[in-house]
Protein backbone atom coordinates (compact mmCIF):
# COMPACT_ATOMS: atom_id res chain seq x y z
CA UNK A 1 0.00 0.00 0.00
CA UNK A 2 1.64 4.01 -1.15
CA UNK A 3 1.80 6.05 1.77
CA UNK A 4 -0.69 8.22 0.02
CA UNK A 5 -3.52 5.69 0.13
CA UNK A 6 -2.91 4.92 3.84
CA UNK A 7 -2.84 8.62 4.55
CA UNK A 8 -6.34 8.74 2.90
CA UNK A 9 -7.71 5.08 5.02
CA UNK A 10 -6.14 7.27 7.98
CA UNK A 11 -8.16 10.52 7.32
CA UNK A 12 -11.43 8.49 6.34
CA UNK A 13 -11.29 6.31 9.63
CA UNK A 14 -10.87 9.44 12.11
CA UNK A 15 -13.74 11.13 10.28
CA UNK A 16 -16.11 8.14 10.47
CA UNK A 17 -15.42 7.95 14.16
CA UNK A 18 -15.20 11.68 14.63
CA UNK A 19 -19.07 11.45 12.86
CA UNK A 20 -20.07 8.23 14.82
CA UNK A 21 -18.83 10.04 18.05
CA UNK A 22 -20.91 13.39 17.65
CA UNK A 23 -23.95 11.39 16.55
CA UNK A 24 -23.54 8.61 19.61
CA UNK A 25 -22.47 11.57 22.46
CA UNK A 26 -25.52 13.65 22.72
CA UNK A 27 -27.82 10.42 23.16
CA UNK A 28 -25.75 9.16 26.15
CA UNK A 29 -26.13 12.33 27.87
CA UNK A 30 -30.12 11.79 27.95
CA UNK A 31 -30.19 7.88 28.15
CA UNK A 32 -33.96 6.79 28.64
CA UNK A 33 -34.56 10.83 29.22
CA UNK A 34 -37.51 12.38 27.27
CA UNK A 35 -37.44 15.95 26.39
CA UNK A 36 -38.77 17.56 29.95
CA UNK A 37 -37.06 15.03 31.85
CA UNK A 38 -33.73 16.08 30.37
CA UNK A 39 -34.15 19.62 30.80
CA UNK A 40 -36.78 19.81 33.55
CA UNK A 41 -34.64 21.91 36.68
CA UNK A 42 -33.90 18.82 39.46
CA UNK A 43 -32.90 19.29 43.37
CA UNK A 44 -29.37 20.03 43.84
CA UNK A 45 -28.61 21.82 40.33
CA UNK A 46 -28.32 24.63 41.88
CA UNK A 47 -25.20 23.44 43.46
CA UNK A 48 -23.63 24.10 40.42
CA UNK A 49 -25.54 26.67 38.59
CA UNK A 50 -23.41 26.68 35.14
CA UNK A 51 -22.62 23.37 34.25
CA UNK A 52 -19.80 22.38 31.92
CA UNK A 53 -21.26 19.26 30.86
CA UNK A 54 -24.60 17.69 32.10
CA UNK A 55 -26.16 15.05 31.65
CA UNK A 56 -29.84 13.11 32.61
CA UNK A 57 -30.82 9.45 32.58
CA UNK A 58 -33.73 7.62 33.24
CA UNK A 59 -35.56 4.43 33.03
CA UNK A 60 -38.92 3.81 34.73
CA UNK A 61 -39.31 0.92 37.05
CA UNK A 62 -42.13 -1.21 38.00
CA UNK A 63 -42.39 -0.35 41.35
CA UNK A 64 -43.93 1.89 43.71
CA UNK A 65 -41.20 4.28 45.20
CA UNK A 66 -41.63 3.43 48.52
CA UNK A 67 -40.31 -0.42 47.02
CA UNK A 68 -37.33 1.80 45.18
CA UNK A 69 -36.28 4.08 47.80
CA UNK A 70 -34.39 1.23 49.96
CA UNK A 71 -32.04 -0.03 47.06
CA UNK A 72 -31.13 3.93 46.62
CA UNK A 73 -30.34 4.12 50.19
CA UNK A 74 -28.00 1.38 50.63
CA UNK A 75 -25.76 2.29 47.11
CA UNK A 76 -22.41 2.29 46.97
CA UNK A 77 -18.96 0.00 46.45
CA UNK A 78 -18.35 -1.56 49.75
CA UNK A 79 -22.25 -1.46 50.15
CA UNK A 80 -24.67 -2.82 48.14
CA UNK A 81 -23.44 -2.01 44.84
CA UNK A 82 -24.87 0.84 41.53
CA UNK A 83 -26.99 -2.64 40.24
CA UNK A 84 -25.10 -1.85 36.81
CA UNK A 85 -21.87 -3.40 35.44
CA UNK A 86 -20.26 -4.97 38.46
CA UNK A 87 -17.66 -6.29 36.15
CA UNK A 88 -16.58 -2.93 35.22
CA UNK A 89 -16.66 -1.86 38.78
CA UNK A 90 -14.48 -4.85 39.67
CA UNK A 91 -12.17 -4.06 36.88
CA UNK A 92 -11.53 -0.46 37.89
CA UNK A 93 -12.01 0.03 41.43
CA UNK A 94 -11.32 -3.63 42.52
CA UNK A 95 -14.86 -3.43 43.82
CA UNK A 96 -16.67 -5.40 46.76
CA UNK A 97 -19.97 -5.63 47.67
CA UNK A 98 -22.16 -6.79 50.46
CA UNK A 99 -22.89 -9.64 48.72
CA UNK A 100 -19.17 -10.06 47.35
CA UNK A 101 -18.53 -9.78 43.58
CA UNK A 102 -21.92 -8.50 42.55
CA UNK A 103 -24.53 -5.78 43.78
CA UNK A 104 -26.85 -6.60 45.82
CA UNK A 105 -29.90 -8.65 45.08
CA UNK A 106 -31.84 -7.96 47.87
CA UNK A 107 -32.08 -5.36 50.80
CA UNK A 108 -29.94 -5.09 53.28
CA UNK A 109 -31.16 -4.21 56.63
CA UNK A 110 -27.39 -3.97 57.76
CA UNK A 111 -26.65 -1.38 55.66
CA UNK A 112 -27.45 2.12 57.46
CA UNK A 113 -29.52 4.18 54.76
CA UNK A 114 -27.43 6.93 53.64
CA UNK A 115 -27.88 10.56 55.52
CA UNK A 116 -26.88 14.14 54.99
CA UNK A 117 -23.49 14.22 55.87
CA UNK A 118 -22.40 10.82 54.65
CA UNK A 119 -20.66 9.60 51.59
CA UNK A 120 -20.99 7.41 49.12
CA UNK A 121 -18.64 5.14 48.17
CA UNK A 122 -17.83 5.55 44.20
CA UNK A 123 -14.70 3.63 44.11
CA UNK A 124 -10.69 3.81 44.52
CA UNK A 125 -10.75 6.23 47.30
CA UNK A 126 -13.19 8.36 46.17
CA UNK A 127 -16.67 9.60 47.80
CA UNK A 128 -19.20 11.17 47.10
CA UNK A 129 -20.47 13.81 50.22
CA UNK A 130 -24.55 13.81 50.82
CA UNK A 131 -26.09 17.01 50.24
CA UNK A 132 -29.54 16.07 50.90
CA UNK A 133 -32.17 13.03 51.77
CA UNK A 134 -35.75 13.46 50.87
CA UNK A 135 -37.22 10.13 51.46
CA UNK A 136 -38.73 8.97 48.22
CA UNK A 137 -38.43 11.47 46.40
CA UNK A 138 -34.93 12.64 45.89
CA UNK A 139 -31.13 11.96 46.82
CA UNK A 140 -28.40 14.63 46.47
CA UNK A 141 -24.95 13.88 46.39
CA UNK A 142 -21.61 14.77 45.61
CA UNK A 143 -21.59 17.72 43.11
CA UNK A 144 -25.13 17.42 41.65
CA UNK A 145 -25.67 13.96 41.66
CA UNK A 146 -29.74 13.58 42.17
CA UNK A 147 -32.00 10.26 41.89
CA UNK A 148 -35.24 11.12 42.29
CA UNK A 149 -38.36 8.47 41.78
CA UNK A 150 -41.28 10.61 41.07
CA UNK A 151 -43.60 11.82 37.92
CA UNK A 152 -41.99 13.98 36.03
CA UNK A 153 -43.24 17.63 35.56
CA UNK A 154 -46.55 17.59 37.60
CA UNK A 155 -47.09 19.93 40.29
CA UNK A 156 -47.14 18.96 43.35
CA UNK A 157 -45.55 15.64 42.04
CA UNK A 158 -47.26 12.30 41.90
CA UNK A 159 -45.01 9.49 43.46
CA UNK A 160 -46.19 7.12 40.62
CA UNK A 161 -46.93 6.95 36.89
CA UNK A 162 -50.02 4.25 36.60
CA UNK A 163 -49.81 0.47 36.97
CA UNK A 164 -47.52 1.31 40.08
CA UNK A 165 -44.27 2.09 38.34
CA UNK A 166 -41.85 5.25 38.70
CA UNK A 167 -39.52 6.94 37.00
CA UNK A 168 -36.28 7.42 38.11
CA UNK A 169 -33.39 9.72 36.96
CA UNK A 170 -29.98 10.21 37.92
CA UNK A 171 -28.30 13.81 36.82
CA UNK A 172 -24.69 14.18 37.27
CA UNK A 173 -23.31 17.97 36.04
CA UNK A 174 -19.69 19.16 36.02
CA UNK A 175 -18.04 22.57 36.94
CA UNK A 176 -17.05 24.64 34.28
Amino acid sequence: MNHRRALHLLAVAGATEIAAYLAWRPRMLRWGAIDNEATEPLPGDERTAHPRLQSTRAVTIDALPEQVWPWLMQMGIGRAGFYAHDWVERFMFRARYVEGKHSATRIHPEIPPLNVGDTVPLGAGVEAPVFEVRPCQHLVAQETFVLRPLAWGQDPPHHALPGHRVPLAGRPRYPA
